[in-house]
């Protein structure tokens, strides 16, 4: 996931979406401020975050038919823990991430969300939420 190997199966669209209120949407830039925020509060060395766009579309596509009923849109970014030390962001080898999801709403509203989870067994559901928090 977090070398761009393993892809979401929801990816709705090109990087330069339109919202619904006609307001454009670069997930380019996104990435590239999400990047640049966590560069400047999380400092530089083997061990920075790097953040993937992993998942994005309008949230009425998560479902297939129509079944939702919404014209918000949502993108959610992969990264490293923060307590990764292996020295390579793009390697997880302590089976932690951190997603960060943005709901994007008309006239420039939006939801943030970052959750922190780890990979468990099959047999105890595959992930478990270590944390999560809205932003603000």
């Amino acid at each position: 996931m977090l070398a761009g190997s393993t892809r979401s199966g929801f990816t709705e669209g090109g990087l330069s979406p339109v919202l619904p209120d006609g307001a454009p949407l670069g997930l380019a830039t996104a990435t590239a401020d999400l990047q640049q925020e966590t560069n400047r509060t999380g400092g530089w060395g083997p061990n920075t975050r790097v953040w993937r766009l992993y998942a994005y579309g309008p949230v009425s596509a998560l479902v297939p038919g129509g079944a939702i009923n919404n014209v918000n849109y949502v993108a959610v970014w992969v990264v490293d823990d923060l307590f990764e030390t292996d020295g390579n962001p793009l390697v997880d080898e302590n089976e932690v991430l951190t997603l960060h999801a943005v709901g994007y709403g008309p006239m420039n509203t939006r939801k943030v969300m970052e959750a922190t989870l780890v990979r468990v067994s099959s047999a105890q559901g595959g992930v478990r939420w270590l944390s999560w928090r809205e932003l603000r």
